[in-house]
């Protein structure tokens, strides 16, 4: 772990690792105490809304592609 002296040696390590630590396990009771000690009065549990991703509004009727080029003229494609 690296030691700093002052504050303003932080923006010559930008992109480097300064203080790593292994990962601590927290559990409900802990966090509760947490936010009991922070003042919290309520404590509410979100789920994440599931992504849905909506179906694409299908076209009323056939679609024209038209295509411009040099050589013979316009072309159409018809998507039905």
């Amino acid at each position: 772990m690296r030691t700093l002296d002052r504050l303003a040696e932080l923006p010559a390590l930008v992109g480097q690792e300064v203080a790593v630590s292994d990962w601590l396990a927290v559990t409900q009771e802990q966090l509760l105490a947490g936010l009991k000690s922070a003042g919290a009065t309520t404590v509410a549990a979100v789920a994440p809304a599931p992504v849905v991703k909506p179906e694409p509004a299908k076209p009323a009727g056939p679609q024209v592609i038209r295509i411009f080029g040099l050589d013979d003229g316009p072309r159409e494609i018809v998507l039905r």
